[in-house]
């Protein structure tokens, strides 16, 4: 029943109960236990993760830049996060969003900043890229993307 699952996630993203963040921190976890990276990203241990819950219905509603166009037919509860690598020291880890606002704006950087979208039912990555590569042009064109797309996945 997706549509339960949708309802759930509904409810946790607009109540803000100590529970409700229990049950997101929970869910984000196990995402996170679940995230699959392009391999040139290296470890994800190696990140600091910023998760946010909420629904996506095309690429505009994800709050960091894409190589790619979405426009999905219904509403899809997501897990989006932006893996920003660790400075040597940090403490690192898991972090729970509440708001947009709070999630961090990396412009470029290549595998530095890797983009992820995680299904809210089952944890899954649906997919992950490596932000804009600052790399040397090949034949005119920036470098390769490093990417991860399930199979089947609606996001590019």
């Amino acid at each position: 029943m997706p549509w339960a699952a949708a309802a759930i996630a509904a409810a946790l993203v607009a109540h803000g109960t100590q529970q409700h963040a229990e049950v997101r921190a929970v869910m984000a976890e196990a995402a996170d236990r679940m995230a699959v990276i392009p391999p040139e990203a290296g470890p994800k241990q190696t990140y600091d993760r910023y998760y946010i819950l909420g629904a996506v219905l095309g690429s505009d509603d994800l709050p960091f830049t894409t190589a790619g166009t979405v426009k999905l037919r219904r509403p899809m509860f997501v897990w989006m996060a932006v893996f920003e690598r660790r400075p040597a020291g940090s403490d690192g880890g898991i972090h729970i969003l509440r708001s947009r606002s709070e999630m961090p704006q990396v412009v470029h950087g290549g595998c530095r900043a890797v983009n992820l979208v995680a299904d809210a039912r089952t944890g899954e990555t649906l997919s992950s890229w490596c932000n804009i590569s600052e790399g040397p042009e090949v034949n005119g064109f920036p470098p390769r993307l490093p990417y991860y797309h399930r199979s089947g996945s609606p996001f590019f």
